[in-house]
């Protein structure tokens, strides 16, 4: 079943599911977004260390740099059929609909989702690319800059990883989904350095790591592999900008500190519909959208890695002050408060 809006069409050998309300081509035939962004750039002139913390972890950083290309052994096969027809995830996942599909169906299910779960990390990556890149020149102490450069290289290599992951195993990639590409965008062209740290550093690194972590539980070696190496950069990325932040947020004027709570719980509000709605894979697969959205929200799967990823965003906003009373409730009513104090 295909929606109104969406072809499916073929690039370089992979099938794509392109909207057709998306981005302007380029000059090169392919597609692209541009961003506006009033960024103000910072040249320090004290090249001494001020933040012992970030100091240790740009240390960290060049120490765990590994290669895509040869760190990782890609001679791995991926076996999608064996992997949809014996992997407990599936089931899990999709509960009754999934005894209800025949063998083809379910290695289509299966098949759909993967891709469509690493398509998204792949948009969100070179999301962060795009971000770490802009704090190299934004943020406002030597530290931060090193530290942010480090971040560069790390997302450029995890985009790197994650598209070959998709072009040579899976075969099959999606367009990034509306909730998450909103979110990027509000990132992208926020002037203030600071909410671009709780934007990126905070609340999609906390994502990513909640992603990776169930990832991790993936019966797939090759996959595994890449999230192991994955992670690490991650978890540094996400200790950078708390450190970060807690250098600068109480300074901020009261004004400026609320509109920082509500850009946060804006975010928080996007990656959880980001992790929600799955529609693009029920409308290649040809499945009913309500329903699949239903039983995927109360699958074990989904609860587990809701658990996963906001028990580091949340506690992270609450340490940074982030998590006044009057925007509690709020956070409350998204079904994610619970998480403000348990720490992974």
């Amino acid at each position: 079943m295909q929606p109104k809006n969406r072809k499916t069409y073929q690039e370089g050998g992979i099938e794509m599911n392109k909207y057709s309300n998306k981005k302007a081509l380029n000059g090169n035939g392919k597609y692209s977004t541009v961003i506006e962004s009033m960024l103000k750039t910072i040249w320090v002139y004290s090249y001494e260390s001020e933040i012992k913390k970030l100091a240790e972890l740009y240390e960290k950083a060049k120490k765990e740099q590994w290669n895509a290309s040869s760190d990782i052994d890609w001679s791995i096969e991926v076996d999608l059929e064996k992997l949809a027809l014996t992997s407990f995830f599936f089931p899990i996942t999709f509960q009754e609909v999934w005894e209800e599909l025949d063998d083809r169906k379910k290695v289509e299910l299966a098949t759909s989702n993967t891709s469509w779960v690493m398509s998204q990390i792949l948009h969100g990556e070179q999301g962060a690319l795009l971000v770490a890149s802009q704090l190299v020149s934004s943020a406002p102490l030597y530290d931060e800059k090193l530290t942010a450069a480090t971040q560069v290289i790390d997302e450029a290599r995890h985009v790197e990883v994650f598209h070959r992951y998709l072009t040579t195993k899976m075969n099959k990639e999606f367009p990034i989904t509306p909730h998450l590409e909103v979110l990027m965008k509000n990132i992208l062209s926020e002037p203030r350095w600071y909410f671009k740290f709780v934007g990126m550093q905070v609340l999609v690194e906390g994502l990513a790591m909640g992603i990776f972590g169930t990832l991790e539980r993936f019966e797939e070696t090759l996959l595994v592999e890449i999230v192991r190496y994955v992670m690490k950069d991650e978890a540094r990325h996400v200790a950078f900008g708390v450190i970060s932040l807690k250098e600068h947020i109480d300074q901020l004027p009261t004004t400026e500190k609320k509109e920082l709570v509500e850009f946060a719980y804006e975010g928080c509000v996007h990656l959880r519909n980001r992790i929600v709605d799955q529609s693009m894979v029920w409308e290649d697969v040809g499945l009913p959208t309500q329903r699949m959205q239903e039983i995927v929200e109360r699958s074990p799967v989904f609860q587990d890695f809701l658990m996963l990823m906001f028990a580091r965003v949340v506690p992270n906003l609450k340490k940074l002050g982030l998590l006044p009373d009057y925007i509690r409730p709020h956070y409350e009513n998204l079904g994610i408060l619970k998480y403000e104090d348990l720490e992974l």
